[in-house]
């Protein structure tokens, strides 16, 4: 039973400190909470309220109405819902110009759906990522909330994202860690492929720019780079969940995190379908 079913905060006036008196009463899941209403932690008329939010709850996950638990649950609770929406979750990372000038022009929007990898580029087929991103539920970023999808909004101004969003830069602080999407993969021991070890959004830049100067060769290394970061999104996703467990002591069961390499073939045909 995942962590979702085990969550009360995202209740009205309950917090971490309630939630956690009523685990300490033996209520561990929605299915006590409901079971046990007689012996439910909470003043009479929060009892009340508490148990519509739980019954509107288990219909909302039943429908997988991502919508809902976005509208009520803290944005920095959302690694919460990260397993019962994975199957239906997307890991987004873009890439853009580098020049100072407000939002810059996206050069590169790279999307994973924990399967196939796509790249959607600038020049190429961009526009289709407006299409590609209505069929997912939750999107999974490092630092995205400030950086990715202001200016994919900015870009698309129309779009409609999923509504339930897990940014990995804060929850990866919370648990201690600095840095950028880089430095929390050194640091939890996530290695690249030695030709894009050490890159960072300046060098795609600088590729991107090559590669507008007639060198091919540079934008297949920044779609390379680009690949290398959505991937290696959903292994740090399962990493930041389980490690997120320990602190709340709920006795939700963690999810299997596996390490994912792409093939040079792999990587070659992401390539040759955005048309490049």
């Amino acid at each position: 039973m995942s962590m979702l079913k085990r969550t009360f905060l995202h209740i009205h006036g309950i917090g971490r400190k309630t939630e956690g008196t009523i685990w300490q009463a033996g209520i561990h899941t929605w299915d006590d909470f409901l079971g046990r209403r007689d012996f439910l932690p909470l003043p009479e008329l929060k009892r009340q309220h508490a148990l519509d939010v739980i019954a509107q709850s288990v219909s909302a996950l039943e429908a997988r109405d991502a919508r809902f638990f976005a509208n009520c649950l803290p944005s920095r609770e959302a690694w919460r819902a990260y397993p019962a929406f994975r199957h239906s979750c997307v890991f987004i990372d873009i890439e853009t110009t580098g020049l100072p000038s407000g939002y810059l022009p996206i050069t590169c929007i790279g999307l994973y759906d924990g399967s196939t990898p796509r790249l959607f580029v600038k020049g190429f087929n961009l526009d289709s990522f407006r299409q590609e991103i209505l069929g997912y539920k939750m999107i999974v970023t490092y630092n995205g909330a400030t950086f990715d999808l202001p200016f994919i909004r900015a870009w698309f101004p129309d779009i409609q994202l999923p509504p339930l969003h897990l940014d990995l830069r804060y929850v990866f602080h919370r648990l201690g860690y600095q840095g950028g999407l880089k430095d929390i993969e050194g640091q939890v021991g996530i290695e690249r492929r030695k030709h894009i070890r050490g890159m960072d959004g300046f060098d795609a830049a600088r590729l991107w720019h090559e590669y507008e100067r007639g060198d091919v060769g540079a934008l297949r290394r920044m779609l390379e780079y680009n690949l290398a970061d959505i991937v290696n999104l959903k292994e740090l996703a399962g990493l930041a969940y389980n490690k997120m467990l320990s602190h709340v002591s709920c006795g939700a069961p963690e999810i299997t995190v596996s390490r994912l390499i792409l093939p040079e073939a792999e990587i070659a045909a992401s390539i040759e379908a955005a048309g490049i």
